[in-house]
Protein backbone atom coordinates (compact mmCIF):
# COMPACT_ATOMS: atom_id res chain seq x y z
CA UNK A 1 0.00 0.00 0.00
CA UNK A 2 1.35 3.37 -0.97
CA UNK A 3 2.28 5.99 1.60
CA UNK A 4 0.24 9.15 1.11
CA UNK A 5 1.66 12.28 2.71
CA UNK A 6 -0.59 15.18 3.77
CA UNK A 7 0.48 18.54 2.37
CA UNK A 8 -0.97 22.05 2.63
CA UNK A 9 -0.79 24.64 -0.14
CA UNK A 10 -2.43 27.90 -1.20
CA UNK A 11 -4.09 28.55 -4.53
CA UNK A 12 -2.17 31.18 -6.48
CA UNK A 13 -4.12 33.48 -8.77
CA UNK A 14 -1.17 35.46 -10.07
CA UNK A 15 1.69 34.14 -12.20
CA UNK A 16 4.93 35.41 -13.68
CA UNK A 17 8.60 35.69 -12.87
CA UNK A 18 8.24 38.62 -10.45
CA UNK A 19 5.51 36.80 -8.50
CA UNK A 20 7.62 33.63 -8.27
CA UNK A 21 10.66 35.58 -7.05
CA UNK A 22 8.59 37.32 -4.39
CA UNK A 23 7.22 34.01 -3.17
CA UNK A 24 10.72 32.54 -2.90
CA UNK A 25 11.92 35.54 -0.89
CA UNK A 26 9.05 34.86 1.51
CA UNK A 27 10.05 31.23 1.95
CA UNK A 28 7.37 29.87 -0.37
CA UNK A 29 7.72 27.54 -3.36
CA UNK A 30 5.61 28.18 -6.46
CA UNK A 31 4.02 25.18 -8.10
CA UNK A 32 1.31 24.02 -10.45
CA UNK A 33 -1.55 21.54 -10.12
CA UNK A 34 -2.90 19.78 -13.20
CA UNK A 35 -4.34 16.55 -14.50
CA UNK A 36 -7.37 14.30 -13.99
CA UNK A 37 -9.69 16.41 -16.17
CA UNK A 38 -9.40 19.48 -13.98
CA UNK A 39 -8.33 23.07 -14.57
CA UNK A 40 -4.64 23.82 -14.26
CA UNK A 41 -3.76 26.47 -11.69
CA UNK A 42 -0.85 27.71 -9.63
CA UNK A 43 -0.18 27.04 -5.97
CA UNK A 44 2.47 27.91 -3.46
CA UNK A 45 3.62 26.07 -0.37
CA UNK A 46 6.06 26.34 2.51
CA UNK A 47 9.66 25.70 1.46
CA UNK A 48 10.76 24.01 4.69
CA UNK A 49 7.75 21.67 4.71
CA UNK A 50 8.25 20.43 1.15
CA UNK A 51 12.03 20.27 1.55
CA UNK A 52 11.73 18.06 4.65
CA UNK A 53 9.12 15.88 2.98
CA UNK A 54 11.31 15.24 -0.07
CA UNK A 55 14.33 14.61 2.14
CA UNK A 56 12.42 11.84 3.93
CA UNK A 57 12.09 9.80 0.74
CA UNK A 58 14.59 8.33 -1.71
CA UNK A 59 12.27 9.21 -4.60
CA UNK A 60 10.75 12.56 -5.55
CA UNK A 61 7.77 10.76 -7.14
CA UNK A 62 5.69 10.75 -3.96
CA UNK A 63 1.96 10.63 -3.43
CA UNK A 64 0.48 13.51 -1.45
CA UNK A 65 -2.97 14.48 -0.22
CA UNK A 66 -3.23 18.15 -1.13
CA UNK A 67 -5.32 20.48 0.97
CA UNK A 68 -5.33 23.70 -1.06
CA UNK A 69 -6.52 26.90 0.56
CA UNK A 70 -8.78 28.66 -1.97
CA UNK A 71 -9.52 25.60 -4.13
CA UNK A 72 -13.01 24.17 -4.64
CA UNK A 73 -12.09 20.64 -3.61
CA UNK A 74 -9.92 19.53 -0.74
CA UNK A 75 -7.92 16.36 -0.23
CA UNK A 76 -6.67 16.05 -3.80
CA UNK A 77 -4.66 12.90 -4.41
CA UNK A 78 -1.60 13.98 -6.41
CA UNK A 79 1.76 12.67 -7.56
CA UNK A 80 4.79 14.91 -7.24
CA UNK A 81 5.65 14.80 -10.92
CA UNK A 82 8.61 17.16 -11.13
CA UNK A 83 10.82 19.14 -8.76
CA UNK A 84 13.08 21.92 -10.02
CA UNK A 85 16.14 23.14 -8.12
CA UNK A 86 18.38 26.19 -8.32
CA UNK A 87 21.52 25.13 -10.26
CA UNK A 88 23.93 26.58 -7.69
CA UNK A 89 22.20 26.38 -4.30
CA UNK A 90 19.99 23.30 -4.99
CA UNK A 91 17.10 25.15 -3.34
CA UNK A 92 13.69 23.98 -4.56
CA UNK A 93 12.40 26.56 -7.02
CA UNK A 94 9.26 24.94 -8.48
CA UNK A 95 7.16 21.83 -8.10
CA UNK A 96 4.57 20.09 -10.30
CA UNK A 97 1.64 18.15 -8.84
CA UNK A 98 -0.33 15.80 -11.11
CA UNK A 99 -3.75 15.05 -9.68
CA UNK A 100 -4.67 11.37 -10.06
CA UNK A 101 -7.61 9.11 -9.32
CA UNK A 102 -7.08 6.05 -7.16
CA UNK A 103 -7.71 3.72 -10.13
CA UNK A 104 -5.52 5.59 -12.65
CA UNK A 105 -2.41 3.92 -14.05
CA UNK A 106 0.60 6.08 -13.29
CA UNK A 107 4.28 5.87 -14.17
CA UNK A 108 6.73 6.74 -11.42
CA UNK A 109 10.39 6.23 -10.56
CA UNK A 110 10.95 3.99 -7.52
CA UNK A 111 14.31 3.45 -5.74
CA UNK A 112 15.83 -0.02 -6.05
CA UNK A 113 17.56 -1.66 -3.08
CA UNK A 114 19.71 -4.76 -3.59
CA UNK A 115 19.65 -6.99 -0.54
CA UNK A 116 21.44 -10.16 0.55
CA UNK A 117 25.02 -11.29 1.06
CA UNK A 118 26.12 -11.63 -2.57
CA UNK A 119 27.90 -14.91 -3.38
CA UNK A 120 30.04 -13.31 -6.08
CA UNK A 121 31.23 -10.56 -3.74
CA UNK A 122 32.21 -13.21 -1.18
CA UNK A 123 34.47 -14.70 -3.85
CA UNK A 124 36.23 -11.39 -4.45
CA UNK A 125 33.95 -9.86 -7.05
CA UNK A 126 32.81 -6.25 -7.23
CA UNK A 127 29.10 -5.47 -7.32
CA UNK A 128 28.22 -2.86 -9.94
CA UNK A 129 24.64 -1.60 -9.58
CA UNK A 130 23.87 0.18 -12.84
CA UNK A 131 20.27 1.21 -12.09
CA UNK A 132 19.48 2.81 -8.74
CA UNK A 133 15.79 3.29 -9.54
CA UNK A 134 13.25 1.78 -11.92
CA UNK A 135 10.22 3.29 -13.63
CA UNK A 136 7.07 1.37 -12.76
CA UNK A 137 3.44 1.24 -13.85
CA UNK A 138 0.77 0.86 -11.19
CA UNK A 139 -2.25 2.46 -9.60
CA UNK A 140 -1.57 5.21 -7.03
CA UNK A 141 -2.66 2.96 -4.18
CA UNK A 142 -0.08 0.32 -5.21
CA UNK A 143 2.90 2.68 -5.62
CA UNK A 144 5.73 1.19 -3.52
CA UNK A 145 8.14 3.29 -1.49
CA UNK A 146 10.99 1.14 -2.82
CA UNK A 147 11.75 -2.03 -4.76
CA UNK A 148 14.05 -4.82 -3.64
CA UNK A 149 16.17 -7.39 -5.42
CA UNK A 150 17.76 -10.36 -3.63
CA UNK A 151 21.32 -10.89 -4.87
CA UNK A 152 22.27 -13.60 -2.37
CA UNK A 153 22.87 -16.19 -5.13
CA UNK A 154 24.39 -13.81 -7.69
CA UNK A 155 27.72 -15.28 -8.82
CA UNK A 156 30.87 -13.84 -10.40
CA UNK A 157 30.21 -12.52 -13.89
CA UNK A 158 26.47 -13.06 -13.53
CA UNK A 159 24.01 -10.26 -14.42
CA UNK A 160 20.98 -9.35 -12.34
CA UNK A 161 18.00 -8.44 -14.53
CA UNK A 162 14.86 -6.36 -14.15
CA UNK A 163 12.86 -9.61 -14.17
CA UNK A 164 14.76 -10.76 -11.06
CA UNK A 165 13.53 -7.83 -8.96
CA UNK A 166 10.79 -8.67 -6.48
CA UNK A 167 7.70 -7.05 -8.01
CA UNK A 168 4.79 -6.31 -5.67
CA UNK A 169 1.30 -7.26 -6.80
CA UNK A 170 -0.13 -4.67 -9.19
CA UNK A 171 3.29 -3.18 -10.03
CA UNK A 172 5.01 -3.80 -13.38
CA UNK A 173 8.29 -2.48 -14.84
CA UNK A 174 8.46 -0.07 -17.74
CA UNK A 175 11.77 -1.57 -18.91
CA UNK A 176 11.95 -5.04 -20.50
CA UNK A 177 12.74 -7.90 -18.15
CA UNK A 178 16.12 -8.64 -19.77
CA UNK A 179 17.60 -5.22 -18.97
CA UNK A 180 20.62 -5.58 -16.66
CA UNK A 181 20.28 -3.93 -13.27
CA UNK A 182 23.58 -5.04 -11.75
CA UNK A 183 26.53 -7.34 -12.33
CA UNK A 184 29.28 -8.90 -10.24
CA UNK A 185 32.54 -8.11 -11.99
CA UNK A 186 35.51 -10.41 -11.49
CA UNK A 187 38.49 -8.49 -10.16
CA UNK A 188 41.53 -9.78 -12.06
CA UNK A 189 44.66 -10.62 -10.10
CA UNK A 190 47.38 -8.01 -10.48
CA UNK A 191 51.11 -8.67 -10.47
CA UNK A 192 52.47 -7.06 -7.33
CA UNK A 193 55.00 -4.28 -7.61
CA UNK A 194 57.36 -6.22 -5.36
CA UNK A 195 57.34 -9.25 -7.67
CA UNK A 196 57.94 -7.03 -10.70
CA UNK A 197 60.83 -5.31 -9.00
CA UNK A 198 62.26 -8.68 -7.97
CA UNK A 199 62.21 -9.92 -11.57
CA UNK A 200 63.95 -6.78 -12.78
CA UNK A 201 66.59 -7.11 -10.07
CA UNK A 202 67.45 -10.66 -11.10
CA UNK A 203 68.10 -9.54 -14.66
CA UNK A 204 70.78 -7.07 -13.55
CA UNK A 205 72.04 -4.18 -15.63
CA UNK A 206 72.01 -6.22 -18.82
CA UNK A 207 68.29 -6.74 -18.53
CA UNK A 208 67.74 -3.04 -17.99
CA UNK A 209 69.76 -2.27 -21.12
CA UNK A 210 67.67 -4.77 -23.12
CA UNK A 211 64.50 -3.16 -21.86
CA UNK A 212 65.77 0.25 -22.94
CA UNK A 213 66.75 -1.14 -26.35
CA UNK A 214 63.31 -2.72 -26.80
CA UNK A 215 61.56 0.54 -25.90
Amino acid sequence: MATIHPLNAKKRNRAGTSVAKKLRREGRVPGVVYGSKQDTYGVDLDLITIRDLLASSASANMLVRLDIDGAKEQGKLALIQDVQHHPLTSTITHIDFRVVNKDDEIVASVPLELIGDCAGVKKGGLLDQQLLALDVRCSPQNLPDKLQGDITNLELGQPFHVSSVTWPEGVTPVLPGDVVVATVAEVRALVSAAASEGGAGEGGEGSQEEAVAES
